[in-house]
């Protein structure tokens, strides 16, 4: 719950930083509490990248907040919602690793099922 505080401060300190609210959807996220990990994703989607001078995480701009969405989605049974995020997420990035691209592959594999 500490970590929740901390982000709370970031977002509260900065509203117009998407850092914060992300920071605080994956806390949630690590929590359990996924209705708010999602309301926290979407609020960080909703926020323009800010003006500065400073380099802005490009993994910050839209990939988390999108794939931390359809993670939490996926936890709650929302299957076809969170296959459409993670193949969004893709688009936008996709790990070298090829984790993103497996966990399609098994949404793909459960899609007669569950969809």
């Amino acid at each position: 719950m500490s970590a929740y505080r901390s982000r709370y401060g970031s977002y509260a300190t900065y509203p117009d930083w998407k850092e914060g609210y992300i920071g605080a959807a994956k806390s949630c996220l690590a929590l359990g509490d996924y209705r708010r990990t999602i309301a926290f994703a979407n609020i960080a989607l909703g926020i323009p990248a800010p003006h500065t001078p400073a380099s802005v995480e490009a993994m910050n701009k839209d990939f988390n907040p999108v794939f931390i969405r359809g993670v939490a989605q996926e936890y709650q049974g929302k299957i076809a919602e969170s296959y459409q995020r993670l193949q969004t997420a893709r688009k936008i990035w996709n790990p070298p690793n090829g984790s993103l691209d497996e966990k399609i592959q098994i949404f793909d594999q459960r899609k007669e099922e569950d969809f």
